[in-house]
């Protein structure tokens, strides 16, 4: 159940309690609409959990996704959940357009600030519709979008398919360990400290025992101390932004960022995700006469449309099949 305004959370909430009060039941919601009154409402029904995108705890990186919210929303929203009987269950984005070092660092500063000691972690996928699949398209980092739409419905986004950052793939995977590294720390550390937590830990020994075990035991994953594949982390970040800085390559030029007057991603032109699409023949037709896409033609000539999709592309990015 997704839950906005207070007037219709109330109705939903009353009509679980009078028609199914046996049934318990999770929501999820934007971070600005978790308030406290939100909050004591669900915890007067059955619902046991609240979920939403947390996505980042860098500003500039919620304002280049144009989420909408402030850090201080989504720490806010968390201590609010964390007071109460529910569970709180944000989700957090690693290797979006623009991450950086320091924009991880944030992110795990923000981690640390509202103590959040659970939580999902996620590589940064695009899809149809949104800035992040325009500005990845028009760099050739989606070729067929056919293709990448069919292997993306059978892919878990905890797992890295696509690169949106300059860096290499290994320092997306160490980010996203460390940002998980750091709901670990808050789990261990509000086990021993948190009167409250410590009640709650009672009855989930099980999870918390395997994060424990992650944490103290995961200390040494292929042999490399986790500090030394920290610090080489940091130090790697550091001069490869150095680097980049003084010797930009035709790699580092390709993943430049621009963004609007509010700081949202802004790629060249916003309209190149519209041509992944449930398309008729005339829209299809009008969409190629505009000159700025083509598509694939079948054995009679005509483009290729397999009931779904249309296989179009823009003009100066070639299909790989």
């Amino acid at each position: 159940m997704f839950i906005t305004t207070q007037k219709p959370l109330e109705e939903f909430n009353q009509m679980m309690i009078d028609e199914f009060p046996n049934i318990y039941w999770a929501a999820s919601t934007r971070a600005n609409h978790v308030t406290k009154e939100a909050v004591a409402e669900l915890a007067r029904g059955n619902c046991f959990s609240l979920g939403w995108g947390f996505e980042s705890g860098s500003q500039r990186m919620l304002d280049l996704m144009k989420k909408r919210v402030s850090r201080e929303t989504n720490i806010n929203a968390y201590k609010n959940i964390d007071n109460s009987p529910l569970h709180a269950t944000p989700s957090l984005m690693v290797g979006n357009v623009g991450e950086t070092n320091q924009t991880i660092q944030e992110t795990i500063k923000s981690i640390k600030e509202a103590r959040i000691a659970f939580g999902g972690v996620f590589y940064a996928t695009p899809y149809p519709g949104g800035r992040t699949w325009d500005w990845a398209f028009e760099r050739g980092l989606i070729q067929n979008t056919h293709q990448y739409l069919l292997d993306g419905s059978d892919t878990d986004a905890a797992e890295l398919t696509i690169n949106l950052t300059p860096y290499p793939d290994w320092i997306l995977k160490a980010w996203n360990r460390q940002v998980v590294a750091a709901y670990q720390r808050n789990s261990i550390y509000r086990f021993f400290l948190g009167k409250r937590n410590f009640r709650a830990f009672k009855n989930q020994t099980k999870p918390f025992l395997v994060a424990m075990r992650k944490q103290l035991g995961g200390l040494f994953p292929n042999k490399i101390p986790f500090f030394i594949h920290h610090a080489t982390t940091q130090i790697y970040c550091y001069f490869f932004d150095l680097r980049a800085k003084l010797f930009p390559s035709d790699r580092d030029i390709l993943f430049k960022v621009k963004a609007d007057d509010k700081g949202a991603l802004l790629p060249n032109n916003l309209l190149v995700a519209n041509t992944q699409r449930h398309l008729n023949d005339d829209k299809l037709k009008a969409l190629l006469s505009k000159g700025t896409a083509k598509t694939l033609l079948s054995d009679d000539g005509n483009p290729f449309v397999d009931g779904v999709h249309a296989k179009v592309f823009p003009i100066g990015i070639k299909n790989k099949n």
